[in-house]
């Protein structure tokens, strides 16, 4: 079998370890504070992202641009003969077009070898997708229509989160004015899910704990619907006794042993978007 090397932009969120111990290879988005240009994760941390955005800097993310991707490419393409690159889902960012323009500036010959997929997810969605995909090579040896037996695994992905404020997602222009006015009215928390590469509300429930028990409480109702056993998730951006209860609430739900279920802290692209207190969880048929 040819050596595949599984590539992926910084947008996606894995457990501690898991993006090493899988031998991905992650390229860096930009975080833009103020105006100072950072790489996400080698020139600045997710921690101090966050702190600069509670202290009201102007934070932002921007995709790897072509050449960047063109140069990380073609380091890798000489020790894999083939790379498979998941970029974040194209309607949330432009690392996916700005993948696929890289490979205008890459040798035709070498541009035949690389993939780009999107994966139509971000964070934890994302990282998902990527470790499924390797786990169908692992086992089956063959990347050929890796893209649709994916896609009928992530079929299955449950996913949705909160936030403390929707004044985040607004200033990055995913929600209206009404909605970040109504999301800040009376301790009311939405429900979001990111479907079809998209944002779109669920509902709204007063208090952050009780939208994360309706968290929970559908995840248990899809275990009773489906039937299927998930490898289940929890990320958060700055509320780690959120993500924790979470989690436990998850377990009682699923009928599953708390530390089965990973926590994941949140990266630079959900984070920046999101703000500080958000929470999501995402499931996947096991």
């Amino acid at each position: 079998m040819a050596k595949i090397g599984f590539v992926t932009d910084s947008t996606a969120d894995f457990p501690q370890g898991a993006d090493r111990q899988n031998n991905i290879h992650i390229i860096p988005v930009h975080v833009v504070v103020d105006s100072n240009d950072y790489l996400d994760k080698i020139e600045i941390s997710n921690d101090q992202i966050i702190e600069k955005m509670k202290k009201n800097h102007q934070v932002f993310t921007r995709p790897a641009a072509p050449a960047e991707y063109a140069d990380f490419y073609e380091n890798l393409l000489k020790k894999y003969d083939y790379i498979l690159s998941f970029q974040v889902a194209s309607n949330l960012s432009e690392c996916f077009q700005s993948a696929k323009s890289s490979l205008n500036l890459i040798d035709p010959e070498s541009a035949k070898k690389i993939k780009i997929i999107n994966t139509k997810s971000i964070s934890i969605g994302q990282a998902m997708y990527v470790l499924k995909a390797i786990e169908i090579i692992k086992k089956e040896k063959t990347i050929d229509d890796l893209e649709n037996k994916v896609n009928l695994i992530m079929g299955t992905n449950i996913s949705n989160f909160t936030v403390d404020s929707l004044i985040w997602l607004k200033k990055t222009g995913k929600i209206g004015t009404l909605g970040a006015a109504f999301g800040n009215m009376l301790d009311i928390k939405p429900l979001i899910v990111l479907k079809d590469s998209s944002l779109k509300p669920l509902g709204s429930i007063r208090g952050k704990k009780n939208v994360l028990n309706e968290m929970a409480s559908y995840a248990g109702k899809t275990r009773k619907r489906t039937g299927f056993e998930y490898d289940v998730w929890v990320a958060h951006c700055d509320a780690e006794e959120d993500a924790n209860y979470l989690s436990e609430k998850l377990a009682k739900e699923l009928g599953i042993n708390q530390n089965e279920i990973k926590i994941i802290k949140s990266g630079a692209a959900i984070a920046v978007q999101t703000g500080p207190g958000s929470i999501a969880w995402g499931m996947v048929k096991k």
